[in-house]
């Protein structure tokens, strides 16, 4: 592993919800890693249904927290990103209403690190005006939103707005979000 200086991060603390989009989980990991120090994972039980956890663990031996009874006060304070992605639209529910029902949620209320939201969800439901005020009071509560993309729709296979951006597409993105001053540029909501 490379020295602490050479990467722009200290420690990341990847949140994995249940959307299609965390069947990409594994590239994503591999990305943080080449920018970060220390990666760590905290999945949710719709995550871990889609993903197992072995196979995030395999990848630089990175720590999976996977159960329910992990209290977030464990959570390291040497964390510097908290990125949730993807992030469906009943994590944004939660979050946005400060529910906390499982250790990613509750992680994401506690922790004062940077918060970054990477939503994935159908255009249906990107488009609905209840997503929309939730994402808006994230960033207005300090998370920041990256907007999904155009992909495809596994129900209906046809393209649509809604996708989490590529896993290095992502990872720029987060790493210009750390680079600048003024974070109002990056995280300015456009529904």
């Amino acid at each position: 592993m490379a020295s602490s200086y050479l990467k722009p991060i200290s420690h990341v603390l990847l949140g994995i919800s249940g959307g299609i989009d965390c069947l990409n989980s594994a590239k994503l990991l591999i990305q943080l890693w080449k920018v970060a120090d220390r990666v760590t994972v905290v999945m949710t039980p719709a995550a871990m249904r889609m993903m197992p956890a072995d196979s995030l663990r395999a990848i630089n031996s990175t720590e999976v927290l996977t159960d329910p009874l992990t209290n977030h006060m464990s959570l390291p304070d040497s964390i510097d990103l908290f990125l949730i992605a993807p992030a469906t639209a009943n994590t944004i529910a939660k979050l946005s209403s400060g529910i906390g029902d499982n250790l990613l949620t509750t992680a994401a209320i506690a922790l004062s690190c940077r918060r970054v939201v990477a939503p994935s969800m159908s255009s249906n439901m990107w488009e609905n005006t209840i997503v929309q005020r939730n994402c808006k009071f994230l960033q207005d509560s300090n998370f920041h939103v990256i907007p999904p993309t155009v992909g495809t729709e596994v129900l209906e296979l046809k393209e649509c707005y809604g996708a989490m951006p590529n896993e290095k597409i992502l990872v720029k993105l987060v790493l210009k979000h750390l680079r600048q001053q003024n974070t109002k540029e990056f995280t300015a909501f456009q529904p």
